[in-house]
């Protein structure tokens, strides 16, 4: 006669059997609210109470791919042909200054909506321009403000090359580039520089 097989210990849950059913149950509601904060259609994801939301929205942290690369430009307004000429800040942002990194580009990034910022990067760049010798940016004779834009480039279609980055402030951007203005001086004060710095 074969002897038994020896019966291997089973190690009990821990708690009682009620709590191990509440929190399969608890388990089951934060994937249940997990999926619909991830899901989000039909707005069902703001269905879900404010303080659990900010526990259940891990996966919709990026919901979409970019599809733009977006760079920023300045234009200064030349006194001499009366527009917007385009303008390399590159002298005035010599760190990183041909990367996506250059202060340039992130003053553009976090404060392109902030008038003050803005009106302070004007003010800047007219200084700095108007009492070089010789121009160094791109833009000749003096200016009397400045036009803050940003270029949203598309990316190349899946499957094709992508070229390195590459800065280039003063070239036209690529075909497909939309252009959005963010900050321009008003004529009224780009009128009386030109006035008080002479011909």
């Amino acid at each position: 006669m074969a002897a038994r097989p020896k019966e291997e210990p089973v190690e009990p849950g821990w708690g009682p059997p009620g709590f191990r059913l509440a929190l399969a149950v608890v388990a089951g509601l934060y994937f249940a609210c997990l999926f619909i904060a991830s899901v989000g259609g039909g707005g069902a994801g703001e269905k879900i109470p404010q303080p659990a939301r900010f526990f259940v929205q891990a996966a919709c942290l990026f919901p979409s791919a970019s599809q733009k690369v977006i760079e920023y430009r300045a234009e200064l307004w030349s006194c001499r042909e009366r527009k917007f000429v385009p303008f390399d800040p590159r002298a005035d942002f010599p760190i990183r200054a041909d990367d996506k990194e250059s202060r340039f580009q992130r003053l553009g990034h976090f404060y392109r909506t902030s008038a003050p910022v803005m009106q302070a990067l004007d003010e800047f760049l007219l200084v700095r321009h108007n009492a070089r010798a010789e121009p160094v940016d791109g833009v000749d004779g003096p200016v009397g403000g400045m036009r803050f834009v940003s270029l949203r480039i598309p990316f190349p279609q899946p499957g094709e090359p992508t070229a390195r980055f590459e800065y280039r402030p003063l070239a036209p951007g690529p075909e497909g580039t939309e252009e959005k203005p963010w900050y321009m001086t008003p004529a009224s004060t780009r009128a009386k520089r030109c006035e008080a710095a002479g011909p």
